[in-house]
Formats: C-alpha cells, structure tokens, sequence
C-alpha cells in the first residue's frame, strides 16, 4: 500500500548508495520494483472507478513481474553465485515476466489475463474482480 512505499524507497536509496557492495545494485532495483508494486497497488484500492482500478492494477504489474527475477540476482549476486550470469542468460530469466506484463497490457484485445472484471462492495470498500 502507498504507506508501505516510502521505507521501501528508503532501502533502495540507501542500498544504491552502497552499490559497491555485493549485491547492493539488485537489491536497490528490487527495492524499486516492489516500491512501484505497493504504490499502484494502493493506487489501485483507492480508486473508485473500474477504469482506473485496472490502470493501477496493469501499473502495478510492473513490479509484481519484477520482483521474483530481482529477488533471484539479488540472492545469487550477494551469495556469489553469480558466475554464471551473462547476457544471454538473463534475458531468458526475464522472458517469462516481459511477456506477462506485455499480456497485461494488451488485455483488452484478448482477455487472458482478466476475462472479466467486476466492481463488488466490500466492508473496506469497493474492490474489483
């Protein structure tokens, strides 16, 4: 949620000010992923209007695709078992999340991804489904 993103902003900033350090760069670009995860997905339960649920909820796709191949390098770099990373490589480890988040974004054309969303009311609020 958006009170969530500030602290993490906090640990990126500080962990890129530390990027000499083993792993530090991964950690700061995972830090920013799940940064843009928790503020979208605020964003997103904020929001009162389809519309600008599915906005937030494609935006903050960006970041829950982000996450898992951030938190894998971050463990391999800081561990040291990073020897085997090179390009190639690490353009198969993100394959899999560019095309979700491509599928996302095009959703509207094929409805794979949602292929139905729904306002309901909740207790805590209006939420979609």
């Amino acid at each position: 949620s958006l009170h969530d993103a500030l602290p993490i902003v906090f640990v990126a900033h500080f962990a890129w000010s530390h990027r000499a350090v083993r792993g530090a760069r991964f950690l700061a670009a995972l830090m920013v992923a799940v940064a843009i995860w928790a503020t979208m997905d605020g964003l997103e339960t904020a929001a009162f209007e389809l519309s600008s649920k599915i906005f937030f909820s494609k935006l903050s796709h960006i970041g829950v695709q982000a996450t898992p191949v951030l938190l894998f390098l971050f463990v391999m770099r800081y561990a040291g078992r990073d020897g085997w990373m090179n390009p190639a490589r690490l353009a198969w480890l993100w394959l899999l999340p560019l095309a979700t988040l491509g599928m996302v974004f095009t959703n509207d054309w094929h409805g794979l991804i949602w292929p139905e969303v729904h306002l309901i009311d909740l207790p805590t609020g209006v939420d979609a489904v």
